[in-house]
């Protein structure tokens, strides 16, 4: 019972819950249509007689005709804008909802959350970092964002544009990144679905991990053994094809050098692919998702056994009860 308890703590703690099982309270600041937030509400802790404090527990709804100003640290005498640090707070961009950024003013902000729903946009050349989430469920992001070392780029559903690069992990299993989407050296991008546009490239040192339906390289299908990684060796110019979960076709070029601008994969690119075809939330084997499942996967995590392991990175860890939510979510492919 120790065990457990002590494991389904770091569990709920993965989660966002706290050890006693409640959810933090958070406050919660409506924007709502007319309204703007500026940098000096922020400032203040005080928007239209509501009251917060910057950190993990203040949570923005930008809501209908609402906005967000564009924000930014003070600027200095010389050398570039500073980013403003919102210390772990969350934008909620709902639909009709936006951020503002642009060009001729960016904004520069890090460590934040920021999560964009249908119909909520997230202004054009914006930069965004420190220890932040950037998750698009929904809407625009526009026009190359800059993203810092430690963001996290998410995207379900919604549309990513322009030019950016990541530098962190991206986990792309749904939506569309139109133009060129780049990883930098130690970046990670797990990939299961969603349209990625004709320029993506993955630099030296960094890794992609692909699920997938089929994979096949210069024409010739790759027969691999359901949820078990295979590490993708070919290069020389290869055409790499992939259908993913949700049946988008990932098509790409293996090179033996890096080719910049190029719809490419350098050599040094650790690139795997993960074949999933049952229905990986069934922990239990009864042949249907359902909550009886989760019970099976806390044993299952308890024990280190079969079942634990959801996102395939061959260890039973926390991150797992994540993964295994969104392949409940998703059932059986």
């Amino acid at each position: 019972m120790t065990q457990f308890n002590y494991r389904i703590g770091a569990l709920l703690c993965a989660a966002g819950i706290a050890s006693s099982g409640h959810i933090a309270a958070a406050q919660t600041v409506v924007v709502g249509s007319g309204q703007v937030l500026t940098r000096d509400h922020l400032d203040t802790g005080n928007f239209n007689g509501q009251a917060f404090v910057l950190g993990e527990d203040a949570v923005f709804e930008i809501l209908d005709g609402g906005a967000v100003s564009a924000i930014s640290g003070d600027e200095p005498a010389s050398g570039p804008v500073p980013h403003y640090d919102l210390q772990g707070t969350t934008f909620n961009i709902r639909d009709g909802g936006i951020f503002h950024s642009r060009l001729s003013d960016p904004s520069r902000v890090k460590n934040v959350v920021l999560n964009l729903y249908e119909g909520g946009e997230f202004g054009s050349q914006s930069r965004i970092s420190g220890d932040s989430e950037v998750n698009v469920l929904g809407g625009i992001l526009r026009w190359s964002p800059t993203f810092g070392e430690n963001v996290d780029f998410n995207i379900t559903s919604g549309t990513a544009s322009g030019e950016f690069n990541v530098t962190s992990l991206a986990t792309i299993s749904g939506g569309s990144i139109s133009s060129r989407f780049g990883l930098h050296a130690g970046a990670i991008a797990d990939i299961s679905g969603g349209e990625i546009g004709p320029e993506f490239s993955a630099g030296a040192l960094s890794t992609v991990n692909l699920y997938v339906r089929s994979l096949s390289i210069e024409g010739e299908e790759i027969e691999l053994v359901p949820n078990e990684r295979f590490v993708i060796t070919a290069r020389e110019s290869k055409e790499l094809v992939a259908i993913l979960l949700d049946g988008s076709l990932f098509d790409y070029n293996l090179h033996t050098i890096h080719v910049p601008d190029d719809d490419s994969i350098a050599f040094t690119t650790l690139l795997t692919a993960t074949l999933i075809i049952d229905c990986p939330a069934d922990v239990n084997g009864d042949g249907a998702v359902s909550p009886a499942d989760f019970a099976a996967w806390i044993n299952a995590f308890n024990t280190n056994s079969h079942g634990c392991d959801q996102n395939f990175d061959g260890n039973c860890t926390p991150s797992d009860f994540s993964a295994w939510i969104a392949n409940f979510n998703t059932g059986c492919v």
